[in-house]
Parts: structure tokens; C-alpha cells; sequence
């Protein structure tokens, strides 16, 4: 199991950890002093949940973290574990557990947002987290097969939560919490239905920016000639949930600019919520690759959210294969999907 470094201003390290949120680092080696600027863990009636990736949060806020690439501790899964035991949870009390714990997770990351339109990013984030998808992370209380008016209710709910468990973002925000709510509900589901515009078959392009979540991915980082772009890894597996209902269906496509090894042909699969997806490979101009697929609704009425899943058959570390200190496992890199209704 591993899981990417955190590195950059505090700001870019909060946005991170809330995509993907490392818990690693809670029983990795830290400097002692660490322990005396970060609280202390919470102990409540909910077990802890999630408070090592909140206790990871926080100290994210001091310091960076670095991946050691060699595995340093066993993690042990019996039937005994306290994960199974929260699994067994009835689903309201797992719902207001799963609230309670992304507000202390925003409140822990907050204070790296200075002025209202980082907040909003932050906050926004956060939201997807919550009401969209979490892979990795909703081992109690699973969001994927939500409907859409279930999803549109835990935002509302945590917003409000938010309210009144002293993160109040109307104090932040400046603003009163129906305009906040508002604005969230538009930002997390304005752009569902991607075929809904004026001319039939129109496609969208979104860029791999903190709009979309998913697992498996390095930070983000800008390029002179491709802009805003990720890399897969360090595992094998990567996920995007795109913010969509696949209310039928699509083509989409996704762009990979360049990789560690292995172009002009990487051994790459595409993978949608129903399966693997046939995936027709062309190669462009700019020396990168688009692989295109048709993604097929399997239920229009049950409003899935898109999930788009990137496998590779191995990740390089560019200090093994060229003249380069970063040691970080890579696999392909991702700067933007496409997606068209299928028209045909």
C-alpha cells in the first residue's frame, strides 16, 4: 500500500490532502516536537473515525510530507478490527458520523485559506468529498450509488453542520448560509447534465483541477505547454468521478500529454462503473495520446455519477530511468476528459 508525498505551500498541501486524504504519515516516523504543535487526537463514541486522517490534516499544516520507499510497518485486517466493526453501522448514525467527521476534516484544513475564493476552492473540495465520492474513504458510509436528491441533501446537511458545530462558514465567508448553500449546490451539480446545452452532441473538456476528485494521483502541477496536469500513482490504479449524471450515453475521451516510460504505446486500460471499456488509442501532434471509449448507461433513471477508472501494469521512478532526483512512482500523466453524448 502506498500512498503520494505532500509537498508545496500549505494551501496546495490542504486542497491535496483533501482529495485524497493520507492517513500513512499518522504511523510513519515524525520528528518528536511534531507532536507538541499538532492537538491531540479525539476520542468520542464514533471510535476515533477518521481522526488519524484529520490528525494528518493538521500537521500539514507545519510540515510537508516525504515517501520513504521502503515499507516501514504491516498493517494487519482481522474480523476483530475496529474498520469491520464501523462497516456493521446502521446508516443514519453512519451518516451523521460521516458529517461530523469531514467538518472537523474542513476545520482542520482551513486555516491554509486566506481570503474568500480559497475558502470556496477548499470548501468545494470538501463538498465532493462528502457528496459525490470518496473512494478509500466511505468504508462506513458509501456515497457512489446515492441518487442525486440524497446527495443534494448531505451538502445542504453539511453545511449546516458546519454551522453549528463552530466551523460556521458565514463567518468566514461573510455571507449568510442560504447564499452559501446556494452557491454550493450550483458549483457540486450545475454541470450535471453535460448533453443539456443548445446544440445536440456538444462536448465538454475538464481539466484534471480540484473541480475533480478521485484517488490515486500525485498532486497537481502546471506545464509551460499543457497547463494544470497530474500523475497516476504511486499505485497501479487511478480514479476520476466526474461531475455528471451518466443519464445516458457518452464518448469520452482522455488525453495523456507524456509519460515516465513506454510512449508512444503505454499499456494502459480504461475502466468505467460497468467495467472495462474498448478503448481506441490515436496519437496527436503534440506527441501525447488520446484514448477514446463509449461509455454506455446502464440505468439512466438510477442518476449514477460517471467514475472513470485509469489502470497501468507498472509506475517508474524518473531518478531510475534518467537525470532526475524525484523519486515519486509515476505511471501516466492526465491534463483533461472529454465528454460528448453519444449521438450515433
Amino acid at each position: 500500500m502506498q500512498q503520494p508525498e505532500k509537498t508545496g505551500s500549505a494551501f496546495e498541501r490542504m486542497i491535496s490532502q483533501l482529495q485524497d486524504c493520507l492517513w500513512f504519515p499518522f504511523v510513519g516516523l515524525r520528528r518528536s516536537e511534531l507532536l507538541t504543535k499538532v492537538d491531540a487526537l479525539l476520542v468520542d463514541q464514533a471510535d476515533s473515525t477518521l481522526e488519524d486522517v484529520i490528525w494528518v490534516t493538521r500537521a500539514l499544516q507545519i510540515t510537508d510530507v516525504k515517501r520513504v520507499a521502503e515499507p516501514l510497518f504491516y498493517k494487519r485486517f482481522h474480523p476483530g478490527m475496529v474498520t469491520v466493526g464501523k462497516s456493521k453501522w446502521p446508516r443514519e448514525y453512519a451518516r451523521a458520523v460521516w458529517l461530523d467527521a469531514w467538518s472537523r476534516m474542513l476545520a482542520a484544513a482551513l486555516p491554509a485559506a486566506h481570503g474568500h475564493e480559497a475558502i470556496k476552492a477548499m470548501l468545494l473540495v470538501a463538498l465532493k468529498r462528502v457528496a459525490v465520492s470518496a473512494p478509500d474513504m466511505d468504508w462506513f458510509y458509501k456515497v457512489d450509488h446515492l441518487g442525486l436528491s440524497e446527495r443534494q441533501r448531505l451538502v445542504a446537511d453539511f453545511l449546516n453542520h458546519l454551522e453549528t458545530s463552530g466551523t460556521a462558514l458565514s463567518l468566514h465567508l461573510g455571507e449568510a448560509p442560504a447564499k452559501t448553500l446556494a452557491w454550493a449546490l450550483g458549483a457540486v451539480f450545475g454541470e450535471l447534465q453535460v448533453g443539456a446545452t443548445s446544440e445536440p452532441g456538444a462536448s465538454r473538456r475538464f481539466r484534471l483541477d480540484p473541480l475533480i476528485v478521485g484517488s490515486g494521483w500525485h498532486q497537481l502541477e502546471q506545464h509551460h505547454r499543457w497547463g494544470t496536469f497530474r500523475w497516476s500513482g504511486p499505485g497501479l490504479t487511478s480514479n476520476l468521478h466526474m461531475p455528471f449524471v451518466l443519464d445516458r450515453d457518452y464518448r469520452v475521451r482522455v488525453h495523456i500529454p507524456f509519460s515516465v516510460a513506454d510512449l508512444p504505446h503505454p499499456r494502459i486500460e480504461l475502466f468505467s462503473n460497468h467495467g472495462r471499456l474498448d478503448v481506441v488509442v490515436t496519437s496527436g501532434s503534440d506527441r501525447g495520446l488520446t484514448m477514446e471509449a463509449l461509455v454506455r448507461a446502464q440505468d439512466p433513471a438510477a442518476k449514477e455519477m460517471l467514475e472513470i477508472k485509469l489502470g497501468t501494469d507498472r509506475t517508474v521512478r524518473p531518478a531510475d530511468v534518467c537525470d532526475s532526483s524525484d523519486t515519486r512512482a509515476l505511471g501516466v500523466s492526465v491534463d483533461w476528459i472529454e465528454v460528448e453524448p453519444n449521438i450515433s
